[in-house]
């Protein structure tokens, strides 16, 4: 079904005309691949519900009047924008109680920061928690819990909860386990929700945290690559055309991993408050540009060789083709020796 929907939009059919004037109110351009879904026009689409009434999202999905898309899609692209404000400022604000150095609450009443899990509640649009959950998660490698309070007339104060985990965790499992406590759960491995009373607030991030430490115990402790390209055949023109050649990547069919061995780190650029790396690889003679989300420590690899892996990441911005890599792990290569 993806794969047909790319060919529609990449001009081998009628793209409806709601898609089309949100790709336009978006500023993307072609060619369209999986990742133009998952981070341009879905979230577009999400934030209506996120924030309020999702029926604006619908109309654009369902009209094929130019005009009424165009404007529908104009404020799709107004409540986006909102939606990030909310987010951001739900993140600022949780980044703060869960504590500075990560490794201890500064408000332990309202916050956890434990070995398998890290939670935090706030009076935060519940349409936002998951995006804020899902970032957490990544700064801290590890579960993320993110509840939103609220008085029901039936059940009292309630927590609304969002849980987003790395890979490796499975968050229905951790909340089947203690489904006692909870008014009603659900999710799958790498995301899911749950309410409960707020004077249980304790008894659950605590349950939660031990679950997902035994989680953490029992994983597999080696990475699984798909390919480990040879020296004088790693450019990234011919691993990107291997990459959309196995696409649409997702659920079910991830992106594949490629090892990238004795590759000279030739800059480090720390961004996003510190927290990931902006790199400059030298692969085979080639400079090559790279991210690795919540690895501030790459900067201690700066000017030597390192080994890592990778998935391969294509865009078009402004006419402009780019690829790069996206570092999902790396080690100096001198710990191979």
């Amino acid at each position: 079904i993806v794969r047909s929907a790319l060919k529609v939009m990449n001009g081998l059919g009628r793209m409806p005309v709601g898609i089309r004037a949100l790709l336009k109110s978006a500023g993307v351009e072609g060619p369209h691949r999986v990742e133009v879904v998952g981070f341009t026009l879905a979230p577009r689409i999400n934030a209506a519900g996120r924030i309020g009434d999702a029926r604006p999202a619908l109309e654009l999905l369902t009209t094929d009047d130019e005009a009424e898309a165009a404007e529908l899609a104009a404020r799709l692209e107004a409540l986006n924008h909102e939606r990030r404000d909310l987010s951001r400022e739900a993140l600022e604000a949780a980044r703060s109680t869960l504590g500075a150095d990560g490794l201890a609450a500064a408000d332990p009443a309202r916050a956890l920061v434990a070995e398998g899990l890290v939670a935090v509640r706030g009076e935060w649009s519940p349409g936002v928690l998951g995006l804020v959950a899902g970032r957490l998660a990544e700064e801290f490698a590890r579960p993320a819990l993110v509840g939103s309070v609220a008085s029901d007339a039936a059940d009292g104060t309630l927590v609304r909860c969002s849980i987003r985990a790395p890979r490796g965790f499975s968050v229905a499992s951790a909340l089947r386990a203690i489904d006692e406590q909870l008014i009603r759960h659900g999710g799958h491995d790498g995301a899911g929700g749950c309410t409960f009373p707020l004077s249980a607030w304790a008894s659950v991030t605590n349950g939660l945290a031990a679950q997902f430490a035994t989680q953490r115990g029992q994983q597999a402790p080696l990475l699984s690559v798909d390919l480990e390209p040879t020296a004088g055949a790693r450019s990234l023109a011919s691993l990107a055309a291997l990459a959309d050649y196995l696409a649409p990547t997702g659920i079910g069919n991830p992106d594949p991993l490629f090892l990238f061995r004795s590759v000279a780190l030739e800059q480090v650029r720390l961004v996003g408050d510190g927290r990931h790396a902006r790199l400059t690889l030298n692969i085979d003679g080639s400079r090559t540009e790279a991210i690795a989300f919540g690895r501030a420590d790459a900067d201690g690899h700066e000017g030597g060789s390192v080994d890592l892996v990778a998935r391969i990441v294509q865009r078009t911005y402004r006419g402009t083709a780019k690829t790069e890599l996206h570092v999902v792990d790396l080690q100096s290569a001198e710990e191979r020796e």
